[in-house]
């Protein structure tokens, strides 16, 4: 139902993300990160497709079992998450900046989410607990997971010393071994979840969300101000 409008938000976020990145972030910076983000989101979905995690629309335009187009939120969304990061960390060390894309990565999927759910543009087939009419508890968890992940595997390459597209061709060979490593970490995340479930009224998994989307957002924004006051 209406499959043919998150496709073409998803091409147009993708775009206007990447030519938002080139303008600041220079054309070589731009192209790692949304090719590669790219790749490593069809091998994900792939993967958590395979192992019954998501399903998508078979309306969709195609690439192997992973919609081709739809996915390219992935990196659209990882790099407005970065932004904002960058917006609040002046320091720009990456621990905070990952503390920061796992806080804020998962408020800005959980609309998406929801909507797509609605639509039938996808959805969870696990028996995992949920919220919001279908969004299991662990979803969200997981994409600040996968976010700081992701920003961390970027970072990691880009202090390698390497000349020409070396740096891009380490992550082109290494990206493989990301999505495969954020499978069990999804995984985690699941299991982690499925222990909160234990609790009575589902206490512990609120409790959860009350820090995802609204402690971890409160604090962070807390100490932007203050920041901001110190700078001034």
């Amino acid at each position: 139902m209406f499959v043919g409008i998150i496709q073409m938000l998803a091409a147009l976020a993708f775009l206007a993300c990447a030519y938002h990145a080139s303008q600041v972030e220079g054309q070589r910076r731009a192209q790692q990160w949304f090719l590669i983000g790219y790749l490593f989101a069809i091998m994900r979905e792939i993967l958590l497709i395979q192992f019954g995690v998501i399903a998508y629309s078979d309306q969709m335009l195609q690439f192997g079992s992973a919609p081709s187009v739809t996915t390219m939120l992935i990196p659209a969304l990882f790099y407005i998450s970065y932004s904002v990061a960058q917006k609040l960390e002046a320091s720009d060390s990456p621990r905070a900046m990952m503390l920061l894309m796992f806080a804020l990565t998962p408020a800005l999927a959980l609309p998406l989410d929801v909507t797509a759910l609605h639509f039938q543009w996808w959805n969870f087939p696990s028996e995992s607990r949920a919220f919001l009419n279908g969004v299991p508890y662990f979803v969200p968890l997981s994409w600040g997971l996968t976010a700081a992940l992701f920003y961390w595997f970027m970072q990691r390459i880009r202090r390698i010393r390497l000349r020409g597209a070396g740096q891009f061709f380490a992550m082109l060979l290494a990206t493989p071994l990301l999505a495969v490593v954020n499978v069990p970490l999804i995984a985690l995340a699941q299991i982690f979840v499925g222990a909160l479930a234990l609790a009575p009224e589902d206490l512990l998994l609120n409790a959860l969300l009350a820090i995802l989307f609204i402690a971890l957002p409160l604090s962070i924004l807390l100490r932007a101000r203050r920041r901001t006051g110190d700078i001034e």
